[in-house]
């Protein structure tokens, strides 16, 4: 559950939309940044 509760605090509302940082998603998957940025 904990990992769940990190998660969620990372997720934030903009323009009612749940968004979540490129660099808080690279962390969760340990990699580099610009290597979420190029999936995308």
């Amino acid at each position: 559950m904990e990992l769940v509760n990190t998660i969620e605090t990372k997720i934030y509302k903009v323009r009612k939309l749940s968004v979540m940082l490129d660099s808080d998603l690279a962390n969760f998957y340990n990699v580099e940044t610009k290597r979420i940025n190029e999936a995308v």
